[in-house]
């Protein structure tokens, strides 16, 4: 299986994995599939390496899920 990421403009990479694997946790806390899972953990590294810092530019759970919506259509 492949999840590709999102194209975004890269600020920082710092934090990029950690919040990859906190999105990826939160989806398997959910209860989705690893395709969902892994689709909201790509979307959340995406967000973070849009700004500086390593949470920085992490949003909510729900903006998040919107981006993929949006993305995904």
């Amino acid at each position: 299986m492949r999840f590709p990421a999102y194209a975004v403009d890269v600020v920082d990479g710092s934090g990029a994995g950690d919040a990859f694997m906190a999105g990826l946790l939160y989806g398997v806390l959910q209860g989705w599939n690893i395709g969902q899972s892994a689709c909201f953990a790509n979307a959340t590294a995406a967000h973070c390496i849009q700004a500086i810092g390593c949470s920085t530019g992490v949003p909510s759970a729900q903006r998040v899920g919107s981006f993929v919506r949006e993305r995904d259509r």
